[in-house]
């Protein structure tokens, strides 16, 4: 009888030990993924890489749209800034506030019209949000009109000189 109980002993203990092995690595595999906290960082980092995919995949996880950095700069500030287009789209999906001000004063679409990219600006117009942010002055005094109409003369310059170029290229062919 007493080989019976050293036989269950073994047995026990070693179920012990293999239940403490999957606890250490499932402790290592979570040590391994980022806190929730960051998630709204990591959200930043990939909208300002022009991550949509990984964007979406953030949000759906539960990262904050809208966290902002030191510089009160959010996600969407980022993507517009940069000129992404489909990560812009990810964010206002996710209801992104699209009247947020960095220290600056900047909004989003004060900084996608002032870098001259007229098709994220043209989407957050569209945004049903904007309302009275079109009119919000920024800490220079500018307003989102007033730098779309600049990057709109901007683009007609460099359209028509990419017309004269292509009208000089054939004629010198």
């Amino acid at each position: 009888m007493g080989s019976s109980k050293n036989s269950k002993r073994s047995k026990s203990s070693s179920r012990d030990r293999e239940d403490l092995k999957k606890s250490k690595k499932r402790r290592r595999k979570d040590a391994r993924s980022p806190p929730p906290s960051s998630g709204g960082r990591d959200l930043f980092i990939a909208a300002s890489l022009g991550d949509d995919h990984r964007c979406k995949e953030l949000l759906k996880q539960g990262a904050p749209v809208d966290w902002s950095d030191g510089d009160l700069t959010t996600s969407l500030h980022a993507a517009s800034r940069i000129g992404h287009l489909k990560t812009v789209q990810v964010l206002l999906r996710y209801k992104a506030n699209v009247s947020l001000q960095d220290l600056k004063g900047d909004t989003a679409a004060h900084l996608g019209a002032r870098k001259h990219h007229l098709d994220v600006l043209s989407v957050l117009l569209r945004s049903k949000a904007i309302g009275s942010s079109l009119k919000e002055t920024n800490d220079k005094g500018e307003t989102v009109e007033e730098l779309a109409v600049k990057a709109m003369k901007q683009q007609e310059i460099q359209a028509e000189l990419a017309a004269e170029a292509r009208n000089r290229q054939r004629q010198g062919l």
